[in-house]
């Protein structure tokens, strides 16, 4: 089960109870199938409940998030009397055991129970010898019980003596039926030569559904581990797809026991054998999910590649949806994708999210893959971990190259913004400066190194507001570096004419010297008054020194060109600023 579903609950009338419907993993969908019964129920009411699970506690926390029918209905002053028993437990028959929400409480309370038999709460809410073993153990199903009704007292009911004796009550109701249809023969011995006869005689008979878990329950009691319960289930799950007048209570069951076994039991190898890390192990099952069997290289035979036909193929709808649930679960789970390396794990979670996209729809909402995906960049966008990142790389300015090639790989706004601050806190640094200032090269190197980097920044996937902050910090740093070594004063001086300093000028800005802000500000400034000097110098060379006019010639026709060239880029860096 999800951290997070949603409980559709109907009332038929004022005298009626509230009766839950169905457990959905989407709040849309929860909705609008809300509003398709509440057009059924003219005299009725409906309402639907988010339950979020809180892992310290143990418990859901409910709150009602839409409700339509009747006011009479919908009216909680109606209800008093019955406010204190329903708001303890919503389960009043041995068959509400079954539902979703029911085995999902059940399989918290009773995970030693469950692991120590290896089996789901579907096998063990069927099975006749595991519901003994339940009874007899006294202290298992006893503390289960206590321990659910402490956590549903309130102040309408603050004892919790009449919670467990509802609960006991219906406890025993529900294991009685077990033994009595298992004394009976009510649960079939199926086998794969007798499969389709047994689901065509029990589907014919009273609670197919019930009639046909038990089956199965006691088919899978000689499997004791989960890669032969999930082969099992799919050899039957094959034999069905076949028979379409078998197949709907038959898949219904074993969608049941697949999704169950997915959601808490099987691990990631159980599907997809063993993998180095959790990077590989999750692409492999996002592939297994999208039903992409032929990139895992698995043999048509194999039974994974056997279960991903038949999830594709729409038969184990329930089970499809759980397998994408727990490919998000692992997703924000603390694990790594790959240990010591956020790269490489931001590189595979990319890889992953651009895969799963794919499989998106009203099983598994984009909305919930991306909020996983951001919960993953958040723990990779930690300072403790980009600083653990930072000690395995060299000088500063590779740091921030590899920061912002990082950033890529990061999703949501505001972990983009967490890296683009700490990015920017690092071209602050100390560190940073000593490099600009002195980095063990020449300080044309440095500077173009430094208009690098901003140009990086500006492609850089961190959100116009921190490219704007890191490009005019780097050119800041720029402007320092020049104006500490005297650099222009330098370079015109070498130079010597005016033509020769526009040249010189227009050469470095072509390739890149300079970054783009005041940096660049300041060239154009000696740009404009250099440019008129050269047309006021005229070379008066000898009559016969041809060369000399020939030179001069060829250096002001590169002048020309190399200032249509710079306007020209000059023009595209603008546009490009305006709409960033």
């Amino acid at each position: 089960m999800p951290d997070t579903h949603y409980e559709l609950f109907q009332k038929l009338s004022t005298k009626s109870p509230w009766t839950l419907v169905d457990v959905y993993p989407d709040r849309t969908r929860a909705i609008n199938e809300a509003h398709l019964l509440a057009k059924r129920l003219p005299k009725g009411g409906v309402r639907v409940i988010k339950e979020t699970f809180k892992a310290k506690t143990g418990t859901f926390d409910g709150v009602q998030i839409f409700a339509a029918g009747n006011e009479d209905v919908l009216s909680d002053a109606k209800d008093k009397k019955k406010k204190a028993s329903e708001s303890a437990i919503v389960c009043f028959r041995p068959d509400d055991l079954y539902t979703v929400h029911a085995r999902a409480t059940i399989g918290r309370i009773l995970q030693p129970f469950l692991n120590r038999h290896k089996v789901t709460v579907c096998e063990m809410l069927h099975r006749a010898d595991l519901l003994e073993q339940l009874d007899s153990s006294g202290t298992d199903l006893q503390h289960a019980i206590q321990k659910y009704a402490i956590t549903q007292k309130s102040e309408e009911q603050p004892s919790v003596h009449p919670i467990i004796r509802q609960l006991t009550d219906l406890t025993q109701k529900s294991m009685a039926r077990v033994f009595r249809d298992e004394k009976q023969n009510r649960f079939a011995d199926i086998s794969e030569q007798n499969l389709v006869k047994s689901v065509r005689k029990i589907s014919k008979g009273p609670e197919p559904l019930y009639r046909f878990s038990g089956s199965i329950a006691k088919y899978l009691s000689d499997k004791k581990d989960w890669p032969d319960k999930i082969q099992a289930l799919t050899c039957l799950a094959e034999i069905l797809s076949t028979e379409e007048d078998a197949g709907k209570v038959g898949f219904a069951a074993i969608d049941m026991f697949l999704s169950e076994i997915i959601s808490t039991h099987a691990s990631i190898k159980d599907f997809v054998g063993p993998t180095d890390n959790l990077g590989d192990a999750l692409f492999n099952l996002t592939n297994l999910f999208l039903g992409r069997t032929k990139d895992l290289n698995f043999d048509p035979n194999h039974p994974i590649a056997r279960f991903a036909k038949i999830c594709s193929a729409g038969h184990l709808p329930s089970a499809k949806r759980t397998l994408g649930q727990r490919i998000l679960k692992e997703v924000r789970s603390s694990e790594p994708l790959y240990a010591d390396c956020i790269q490489t794990e931001g590189q595979m979670a990319r890889k992953i999210a651009n895969l799963i996209v794919v499989g998106q729809g009203p099983d598994l909402p984009i909305t919930n893959i991306k909020d996983a995906f951001c919960e993953r960049s958040r723990r990779l966008v930690n300072a403790s971990a980009l600083d653990k990142y930072m000690a395995t790389l060299g000088p500063p300015d590779e740091r921030v190259e590899k920061l912002l090639a990082f950033a890529e790989n990061i999703v949501g706004d505001d972990n983009k913004k967490t890296l683009g601050d700490y990015t920017h806190s690092l071209i602050m640094s100390h560190a940073f400066e000593i490099f600009s200032y002195d980095g063990g090269t020449d300080i044309l190197e440095r500077l173009r190194r430094i208009a690098q980097l901003q140009s990086l920044t500006r492609e850089a996937d961190l959100g116009p507001r921190c490219q704007t902050q890191l490009a005019q910090s780097l050119d800041s740093i720029s402007c320092r570096v020049i104006q500490h070594s005297e650099f222009f004063d330098m370079i015109l001086r070498r130079a010597g004419t005016p033509i020769d300093q526009a040249l010189l000028l227009l050469h470095m800005s072509l390739t890149d010297v300079f970054t783009e802000g005041d940096c660049s500000g300041q060239v154009k400034t000696m740009l404009a008054k250099i440019l008129p000097q050269v047309d006021r110098s005229k070379v008066r060379p000898r009559e016969s020194d041809e060369e000399g006019l020939q030179k001069h010639a060829e250096k002001k026709e590169k002048l020309h060109s190399m200032l249509t060239d710079f306007q020209a880029r000059t023009s595209v860096k603008t546009e490009k600023q305006a709409v960033m």
